[in-house]
């Protein structure tokens, strides 16, 4: 069966609501055994009228190319897939970092066409902190069976068993990578070779959870996130990654090969916010210079206009 990538219906937030409460509420024995690590499979496609809604959630950027990741919808179906298997509920969890590798440069969805799209738990690694761990989630999209781009989303969870994280531990040492980074400073607040000033819309968490299903009322209500110290709701991770490339590609005509995004502090919705790059490195930092997303990037955009050019070479002869 093929998932038709369309906004969501208000049936379709009720269910998502039903879902997700009865997620917090109702906690489930934790299973990291390798028998629950699955494959997530299925074929999709994308309708022209949901690439106009998605222009209108980024920005609406001239420059938008269709390179963003548009499976998010099918990446939060995969997601609950797994995190139900594996017993973590929506209590616990944090979104840690997005990575996004285009195996073909050229790659960009188009409209009305079939992509295969597969997901697995990549691997469960303990995080410093007894009973912590990283959940890694990879996703990898084909058009004509050919591998176009892969994608690896880390969690942050917690409640393992003591035992078992003892055995992790014995196995791997503990992740330190994302530790301590909501205190991270900003590195290229005062030292960096552009700064391009973006707003996030107030209303974009609901926007892009209407297209991509992840409608967690921490994204799509105040009043939820103010009930968990937050003062206001702020936007997905994916959303954040998706506004990182077209800001790449809008403001520096950046056309993206591979990319690691980590999330230190939220992106509140209805604020503005700073986008910061020196060299392959790039921060979002708000109007007090604090940290909020970091990463790097590679630009490919040299290769996909020699690439184009021989193409065209080609055709002539």
């Amino acid at each position: 069966m093929t998932v038709i990538v369309s906004p969501l219906k208000l049936v379709d937030v009720l269910q998502y609501s039903v879902d997700f409460v009865r997620t917090v509420v109702h906690s489930r024995p934790l299973n990291l055994a390798p028998d629950n690590w699955i494959t997530y499979d299925t074929d999709f496609k994308i309708p022209a009228a949901t690439f106009t809604e998605w222009q209108k959630a980024i920005g609406n950027r001239d420059a938008y190319d269709n390179r963003n990741t548009l499976h998010c919808f099918v990446n939060t179906n995969a997601f609950f897939t797994c995190a139900a298997r594996l017993g973590i509920d929506f209590k616990t969890i944090m979104h840690l970092a997005s990575e996004v590798q285009y195996h073909d440069v050229n790659f960009q969805f188009e409209a009305n066409r079939n992509y295969g799209y597969k997901a697995r738990i990549r691997d469960i690694k303990p995080f410093p902190g007894r009973g912590r761990g990283i959940l890694e989630i990879e996703v990898q999209i084909f058009d004509d069976n050919k591998l176009k781009l892969a994608h690896v989303d880390r969690f942050f969870f917690r409640g393992v068993p003591g035992a078992l994280y003892d055995k992790m531990v014995a196995q791997k040492k503990p992740d330190d990578k994302y530790a301590g980074m909501s205190r991270r400073a900003s590195e290229l607040a005062r030292n960096h070779e552009s700064k391009t000033l973006f707003h996030v819309g107030r209303k974009l968490g609901v926007q892009y959870g209407m297209l991509s299903g992840d409608l967690n009322p921490l994204h799509t209500l105040d009043l939820v996130s103010k009930l968990f110290r937050h003062p206001g709701s702020f936007i997905q991770g994916l959303c954040t990654t998706n506004l990182i490339l077209s800001l790449l590609k809008d403001s520096r005509g950046v056309d993206v090969a591979h990319i690691e995004v980590i999330f230190a502090n939220p992106l509140f919705c209805g604020r503005n916010y700073y986008l910061v790059i020196d060299g392959g490195r790039f921060e979002v930092i708000d109007e007090n210079d604090q940290l909020k997303v970091f990463g790097t990037f590679e630009d490919c955009t040299h290769l996909r206009r020699l690439m184009g050019r021989n193409d065209r070479r080609s055709g002539l002869s």
